[in-house]
């Protein structure tokens, strides 16, 4: 089983189900499809706790990411590539952001501009409960 530690800020959209997945960089061990996943807050700090119970995996997919200065270039993550340059991509872009724990494409920008910088981001997209496949089947279609 794979424990994954997440800020605070994403705590309550872990909890209400809005946020379904985490994006991580690439590790030797990741959760696998069908085992339970552990999600704290905060942990290997005195204020750590778990979120919620241990959900299952439903699905891991590559992801890459291109971080630019003011914006996302693309998002490829699994079946699919959200292009912001397409209008037709917007609405998916910011239903991903909010999948991932953000008000919308800006506050995921925000963000990952400040984590990570600019540059391509390549790691894993690793998604828990039924509304994870509903969400990802949509983003794809």
């Amino acid at each position: 089983m794979v424990a994954y530690s997440f800020k605070k800020r994403f705590s309550p959209r872990i909890e209400d189900g809005t946020k379904f997945g985490t994006i991580r960089g690439e590790r030797k061990r990741h959760a696998r499809v069908g085992e339970p996943v552990q999600l704290y807050e905060a942990m290997r700090t005195k204020y750590c706790r778990k979120i919620i119970p241990d959900p299952i995996c439903t699905r891991v997919e590559p992801i890459r990411i291109h971080v630019e200065e003011d914006k996302i270039a693309f998002v490829h993550a699994g079946p699919f590539v959200l292009d912001p340059q397409c209008q037709h991509h917007n609405s998916h872009l910011n239903r991903f952001a909010r999948a991932d724990g953000f008000d919308d494409m800006a506050d995921f920008h925000t963000f990952w501009f400040r984590e990570y910088g600019i540059g391509v981001f390549r790691g894993v997209w690793i998604l828990w409960g039924y509304s994870a496949e509903q969400e990802i089947l949509e983003l794809a279609a």
